[in-house]
């Protein structure tokens, strides 16, 4: 009779600490992370967790990833975060494609990263649709699309994502996949480095040094027929950059260059002689020994000026202009 009273009593002490420890709660958990206390968290939230609360797979992914309280792990942070992306938690989305891309815990697959940035963006989060951006701007587990690109880097710029501001600009400034368009690199590039983006406040002083003109002429390197090296931009139309060759001799004629009445050039004008040019660049020091009637070019500052008139003649200044 005595064993029987004491089996009973220790039965429900047993039952009595299952139950406290089942109704421990998401709270109770916040309230252990609070106080630097990671294991009871852990012991609190891994019991919720696997019975399906979204909240605590959440949780317990982000302690694995960062490694609260020495608890790194990258496996088991993996698991969790996929356990809580698919019940449509988006910071654990946005979390398991970051793990995807990085190859953390796992394999990298851009693939996977693709599909759980996209879930995540889909949602609103800003850093997702930055990531998403970036997929496409580098063409990482999907086609590369520089307009779908700036498609999701706008939407996290809309929330300020200062990194995809800057991205923005980028795109418009070399005219990646769209018609360079200056005045909207320079937009973007102003607005986050207003908001104190290291980056743009960099691109921003350049852009000022150079009279407010942009840093780059549209123009590109290429071999032609000819040996020549340097072409220009035409024009630019449905995203696509058309270049031609101008031969030296040809460029005083061009309509996409003016002759500038004084000399005062600017960072990026034209050293002109009929047989050579060269793009001015006060703080240059310009390679030597290629006069050519060819349309080679090279970087030419102030005191080099002075030998080539001794070699050439007077210079003339043009400057890009874009096509009326």
């Amino acid at each position: 009779m005595y064993k029987k009273v004491i089996f009973i009593v220790l039965s429900c002490f047993i039952v009595v600490v299952s139950c406290s420890n089942q109704s421990r709660t998401i709270d109770d958990a916040t309230e252990a992370i609070n106080k630097d206390d990671i294991s009871t968290a852990i012991n609190i939230l891994t019991p919720l967790g696997e019975n399906g609360d979204a909240k605590a797979q959440q949780m317990l992914g982000e302690i694995y990833q960062s490694g609260m309280g020495g608890n790194k792990d990258l496996a088991a942070a993996r698991r969790w975060h996929q356990a809580a992306a698919e019940q449509g938690v988006a910071s654990a989305q946005y979390n398991l494609g970051v793990m995807h891309y990085y190859g953390l815990g796992g394999q990298l697959n851009y693939t996977e990263a693709e599909k759980w940035y996209r879930k995540a963006s889909e949602q609103g989060m800003a850093e997702a649709q930055f990531n998403l951006g970036v997929l496409y701007d580098r063409g990482r587990g999907l086609q590369q699309n520089y307009e779908l690109a700036l498609k999701w880097y706008e939407k996290a710029a809309d929330q300020g994502y200062l990194q995809a501001m800057h991205n923005m600009a980028v795109i418009f400034e070399h005219g990646k996949g769209v018609c360079p368009d200056f005045e909207k690199a320079k937009h973007w590039y102003s607005k986050s480095a207003g908001l104190g983006f290291n980056q743009s406040i960099a691109v921003m002083q350049e852009i000022e040094a150079n009279g407010g003109r942009p840093r780059f002429l549209p123009f590109t390197e290429e071999e032609n027929a000819d040996g020549s090296k340097w072409v220009w931009l035409l024009y630019c139309s449905a995203g696509e950059n058309i270049y031609e060759y101008i031969p030296t001799s040809e460029f005083p004629g061009s309509p996409y260059f003016r002759l500038i009445p004084d000399s005062n050039p600017q960072v990026g004008d034209i050293a002109w002689w009929p047989k050579y040019m060269a793009i001015y660049d006060p703080d240059s020091h310009v390679e030597a020994g290629l006069p050519s009637d060819r349309n080679l070019i090279v970087k030419v500052g102030l005191v080099s000026l002075n030998e080539y008139e001794k070699m050439y003649g007077p210079v003339k200044w043009y400057r890009y202009y874009k096509p009326d």
